[in-house]
């Protein structure tokens, strides 16, 4: 609902922001302040967290997250070079792996389950390895079909704020 209201408040600021700099009657001043309005709306937009907030940074007890666990079954392996202190966890998921590597979820929600294609990995040496089980892709509201990818958050060590979401397209 406040993603609705906060596309709604953008819509009507960029076409109050157009009209002002498109009216002759108006002084050089709002102009210029329309226009810097314009911007800022489109800069705010580009962020990610801005109509998905739980993307972004949070807080967690890190004593919660496990230490390294990983799917059953994996058959897929990728290291990843990250800019993380030795003893960080990796808290990964992916969709679900369906045996037909044609196979397209309906939605996220199917794609995900309950969430069995998860785990966590300990970074060392700024890698990290993440064993899964090859996911399939899905479609989104929209309709797009979103290729095969990985999420994860970093948990840094004795830091109770995670990463924001990070998203990593595979191929396998």
């Amino acid at each position: 609902m406040i993603n609705i209201i906060i596309i709604i408040i953008f819509i009507i600021a960029f076409i109050n922001a157009f009209y002002i700099v498109s009216n002759d009657e108006c002084n050089l001043f709002m102009k210029f302040l329309s226009l810097i309005l314009v911007f800022l709306i489109i800069y705010i937009s580009s962020f990610k967290e801005t109509l998905l907030p739980f993307l972004g940074e949070c807080a967690y007890p890190i004593s919660l997250i496990p230490n390294a666990i990983y799917p059953s079954n994996t058959n897929f392996s990728i290291e990843i070079d990250l800019n993380a202190p030795d003893g960080s966890k990796i808290i990964y998921w992916a969709s679900g792996n369906n045996k037909d590597k044609k196979f397209v979820f309906q939605n996220p929600m199917d794609a995900y389950g309950n969430y069995d294609n998860s785990g966590v990995a300990i970074v060392n040496k700024n890698k990290v390895v993440i064993n899964i089980r090859c996911p399939n892709k899905y479609k989104i509201p929209s309709g797009t079909i979103l290729d095969q990818h990985i999420h994860y958050r970093i948990a840094y060590p004795h830091n109770p704020i995670l990463s924001d979401v990070k998203t990593l397209k595979i191929n396998c």
